[in-house]
């Protein structure tokens, strides 16, 4: 990710950002999907399964810094979409995700520790979420459906450096 911002006093950033999110297929290399193969999809668009998905989120970014000593605890906030960066859809459990724009959240609780007087390096636990519209088909009925979405989240530890 890379945001840039204003800084107002010493506390408060507020800024907008650009990213790259990369969904891979599990460890032992299996498809992100558990169907076999590849299979059609509506509009004549065909995805394999064991694609590594690419989300690149847009976002505003709101950072709030509580104190004013050396090391100081932080709050970071980012909000916006997230766009599918494949050029088809990508297969996900029963169903795919469309190549359409999505949700994104990315709240982060940390630390800032300054390594000189421009320079700090921010250490903290993240969680992120996206929010995309999920198309699937029911053998059942022989149909495709689509519902308002699915979500996508992880939680994590994110290093950072700011200046």
């Amino acid at each position: 990710l890379t945001t840039h911002g204003v800084t107002f006093g010493s506390n408060l950033f507020l800024g907008v950002g650009l990213g790259v999110n990369i969904l891979y297929p599990d460890e032992n290399g299996n498809p992100i999907s558990h169907l076999d193969g590849g299979h059609y999809m509506p509009e004549g668009r065909y995805s394999y399964n064991k694609e590594t998905a690419v989300m690149v989120p847009v976002y505003f970014d709101l950072k709030y810094n509580f104190g004013n000593g050396a090391v100081r605890p932080f709050v970071d906030v980012k909000l916006g979409a997230a766009f599918l960066g494949n050029d088809h859809a990508v297969s996900i459990g029963d169903g795919w995700l469309d190549d359409r724009e999505g949700f994104y959240f990315s709240p982060t609780i940390g630390v800032n520790i300054p390594t000189s007087s421009r320079v700090g390096i921010n250490i903290g636990v993240t969680y992120n979420l996206i929010s995309q519209k999920y198309y699937y088909y029911d053998y059942y009925y022989d149909h495709y459906y689509s519902n308002d979405g699915i979500s996508l989240h992880s939680l994590g530890v994110k290093f950072s450096i700011e200046w």
